[in-house]
């Protein structure tokens, strides 16, 4: 029954080219590219699929006297951009 209640450390193996997803931060979630790893093995480069805002700014970000409104409060407009590839086209 004790063999029930140990649990095994995974080993992760990290190689330069590998997929992964973070998990804290500002960029929980999004899926990133290991470029390098130092001989230690603490520290990784990578390489983040971008999210790209196409959306137009807000032109009504001006009050009647010319000068800039306040930002409204973290709501909706603090929303990131589906992340995806970047597309010339569009």
């Amino acid at each position: 029954m004790a063999s029930l209640l140990q649990i095994k450390k995974q080993d992760l193996t990290v190689t330069p080219g590998s997929w992964v997803r973070i998990r804290r931060g500002k960029y929980a979630g999004d899926l990133a590219q290991v470029m390098d790893i130092t001989e230690n093995g603490e520290d990784v480069g990578l390489k983040f699929i971008p999210r790209i805002d196409l959306t137009p700014r807000d032109e009504g970000a001006l009050d009647a006297s010319g000068k800039k409104r306040k930002k409204p409060a973290a709501g909706a407009s603090n929303l990131r951009p589906p992340q995806r590839l970047f597309n010339f086209e569009e």
